[in-house]
């Protein structure tokens, strides 16, 4: 499944627009099975082009209904979080059951 997403693979902007319609009605009924499931759901956005990342977490808030999805911005940590084991800012911001969340950037500390 992945080796769709590698980097390289393109699509046409014809092709893009067409897929959108289906794409948009996908994720939408996705979310709305969620809210009858036992478990949240975390949707984690890294990598070292913060400008598409972004553009990519709006996209998905334009698309999905946003009363039932979180968006999270991982930055530096803050003192307290430092005084806290590594994972505990992902720990403190997962969602509840029945959500999604957007979870943008690393957890990424000084050594």
């Amino acid at each position: 499944m992945l080796e769709v997403a590698e980097v390289g693979n393109q699509v046409g902007k014809e092709e893009y627009n067409a897929a959108i319609p289906d794409l948009r009605v996908g994720l939408i009924n996705a979310q709305y099975d969620l809210r009858h499931a036992n478990f949240p759901v975390i949707i984690w956005i890294a990598g070292d082009d913060r400008l598409a990342a972004n553009e990519l977490v709006n996209r998905l808030n334009e698309w999905m209904d946003s009363r039932y999805a979180d968006t999270r911005v991982f930055a530096d940590p803050t003192d307290e979080e430092d005084q806290r084991p590594h994972l505990y800012p992902l720990w403190r911001s997962r969602p509840p059951k029945s959500r999604a969340a957007f979870f943008v950037g690393g957890l990424m500390r000084a050594a």
